[in-house]
């Protein structure tokens, strides 16, 4: 499990291109998915997804919570939601009794409120859109999401059988399902900036991956 506490600046490169630097690298944009507790504890996941020269631009795992307690997972969702200035994706109709509590605590301390958006695919009432996603990305000769040493997603993503694709539930595994829920919107929604032929070439395209 990672949890790491870090902070983001916001930088301009030298087209004018608004990027989010997190220890000595440059994003494009920060991706949470927030899976509650089901048949296992809940999970929260935080992708980054790196401006590189490469497409599609390198999307690597940062950070990642486990908590049988909902509470407690929402509140600390909603403090790297701050700290990464990212936006993150669930269940709201499920998560929102959960959410109005952590807000009425966050009120009465003076501090923000906090917010999801609905994740993709959930009307399909199961995760095989998102192992689809997650599938191609993780392809041999086609990798572009990565995960770190200490990150217990390769193992979670390693439980899945085959023929339980199309009748997995995020109850069943809130890690895949957090995991699928970030990971969906940037593999729908890819980011167009910066352009390999408008992005400066700094020190930071210069990371290899395994």
């Amino acid at each position: 499990m990672i949890e790491h506490r870090v902070f983001v600046k916001e930088v301009e490169n030298r087209m004018g291109m608004r990027l989010l630097q997190h220890d000595g690298r440059l994003y494009v944009r920060f991706v949470g998915g927030l899976a509650l507790p089901g048949l296992h504890p809940g999970y929260s996941v935080l992708i980054g997804e790196e401006a590189t020269h490469r497409k599609p631009f390198p999307c690597k795992v940062l950070w990642e919570f486990e908590s049988n307690d909902p509470y407690q997972l929402i509140e600390k969702v909603s403090i790297e939601e701050q700290k990464y200035q990212a936006t993150f994706y669930g269940d709201r109709e499920r998560a929102a009794p959960f959410i109005r509590h952590h807000n009425e605590v966050a009120r009465r301390e003076e501090r923000e409120s906090f917010s999801i958006a609905e994740a993709p695919f959930l009307e399909e009432g199961n995760l095989s859109s998102h192992l689809h996603a997650l599938n191609a990305a993780l392809a041999p000769g086609n990798k572009y999401l990565f995960f770190g040493p200490e990150s217990d997603l390769t193992e979670r993503l390693m439980q899945v059988s085959t023929h339980e694709v199309h009748k997995l539930k995020a109850r069943d595994n809130p890690a895949v399902a957090a995991l699928g829920y970030a990971f969906s919107i940037i593999a729908l929604y890819q980011s167009n900036e910066p352009r390999p032929a408008e992005m400066a070439i700094t020190e930071y395209d210069t990371q290899r991956y395994s």
